[in-house]
């Protein structure tokens, strides 16, 4: 049976915070509250990256990698001066950047690029502090509306992670802003 912790996304507990960082740590999954929607996510460098696939019913492409700080973003793209002040000005709000990967980021994750997340939830940045950047990719299946309740995860998607965090309604609930900052164009409003 899943386990499932409800928790303040503004102000976690630490506990919550440790179990959920044990798990990423362990190859297993999470369904867990950002600034946007819920997202379903794991660490980069597992094989529960090819579970995420599985569990979205999704075709293979690119993920996004949500990160505590831009300093731990930057040990797995490259960022101009400029990129990093316009990612800074913009960290809070709800955006991915998508820049050039380097070559630590695994194939299955980034195909030359990759999508970065700081999302603006104090949980989502205190477990990657802790556990290290998690692929953040919303908790739907393909072309499924994206959850910005807990109430509203498909239940499939829950029955396949190993963790679910409940923390209410996302802050924006609606999927992030995507700008590509390799080419300086608004992939998804």
């Amino acid at each position: 049976m899943m386990n499932v912790i409800r928790i303040n996304s503004t102000s976690p507990e630490e506990s919550a915070v440790m179990t959920t960082a044990e798990i990423l740590k362990k190859g297993g999954i999470i369904v867990y509250p950002t600034d946007t929607v819920y997202g379903i996510g794991c660490m980069i460098e597992t094989p529960s990256v090819e579970r995420i696939f599985q569990i979205k019913k999704k075709p293979r492409s690119p993920l996004s990698v949500a990160f505590s700080d831009v300093e731990s973003a930057e040990k797995f793209v490259y960022m101009s001066g400029q990129q990093r002040a316009f990612i800074e000005e913009h960290q809070n709000e709800p955006y991915t950047f998508i820049l050039k990967a380097k070559d630590n980021v695994p194939e299955r994750v980034a195909s030359g690029t990759l999508g970065i997340r700081i999302p603006d939830c104090l949980f989502v940045r205190k477990i990657t502090k802790l556990a290290g950047p998690i692929i953040t990719t919303s908790a739907n299946t393909h072309r499924g509306p994206p959850p910005s309740d807990f109430a509203e995860i498909e239940k499939g998607i829950l029955a396949s992670a190993d963790l679910a965090i409940d923390g209410g309604r996302c802050k924006f609930g609606r999927p992030s802003r995507i700008i590509d900052l390799t080419t300086n164009e608004v992939l998804r409003e």
